[in-house]
């Protein structure tokens, strides 16, 4: 359906993208990211909106990372580097806005397939990314507080940033496990080549086994009831 593609490319985007080429691979991420939307965008409107949103920010990452690749090879970048100085608010807006139509496509698409907790966790990721990106914004803004900002909020605002992006990318993970197309609900899981999403996997079933075991108890106990 495009749960699993966007689930890797989101990966690739946030977490391979903390090394010294990770514009390299916020580029891979994003244009794994387009695929997995078009794939999506019958689904949900947001996802088509989305979609679009990710084509600024696959141009940002081609100028970041020519320049990343151009300077390891010692040229002189220094003029056009010091411009991303000021393009970083105008990124970070970008970046939010395109988290905000990806997540209401998740709630969009929750709600449509009656799975309430993924609408609520995708309106909470979008809280907490409001308030992640607000900070952000603020810290790259040349204010006469910008040092003290950066002393004592800069740290709880990488770590927010860090949570929020764990949130997202178990989000993601749970769709991908819980939103099927129809007359995909009985089909067998595939195992993976990968051991720890084999683990999430079985702790995953195991959760819904043990839902729908006390949503049977539950429904008995007030037929129970009814009967005295």
């Amino acid at each position: 359906m495009g749960f699993g593609i966007l689930f890797i490319g989101y990966i690739i985007m946030s977490v391979f993208s903390l090394n010294p080429f990770g514009d390299l691979a916020q580029l891979i991420g994003y244009s794994v990211i387009l695929y997995a939307l078009i794939k999506l965008s019958p689904y949900a409107k947001s996802f088509v909106y989305a979609k679009y949103a990710t084509f600024p920010l696959i141009i940002y990452s081609v100028y970041s990372s020519a320049l990343t690749v151009v300077s390891k090879l010692g040229v002189d970048v220094l003029a056009f580097d010091g411009a991303k100085i000021y393009i970083k608010p105008l990124v970070a807006i970008m970046v939010f806005a395109f988290h905000m139509l990806l997540l209401f496509g998740i709630r969009e698409l929750a709600t449509a397939t009656e799975l309430p907790k993924l609408s609520e966790k995708a309106i909470r990721n979008f809280v907490v990314g409001a308030f992640y990106f607000a900070l952000s914004v603020f810290g790259t803004l040349n204010t006469p507080i910008k040092e003290d900002f950066t002393k004592y909020f800069g740290l709880p605002t990488l770590l927010i940033g860090l949570v929020w992006y764990i949130l997202n990318i178990i989000l993601i993970y749970s769709c991908y496990m819980w939103i099927c197309l129809e007359g995909d609900e009985d089909m067998a899981r595939k195992p993976s080549r990968f051991a720890f999403i084999n683990r999430l996997n079985d702790s995953l079933e195991k959760k819904e086994q043990e839902a729908i075991r006390q949503t049977v108890e539950r429904a008995r106990e007030k037929r129970r009831k009814k009967k005295k």
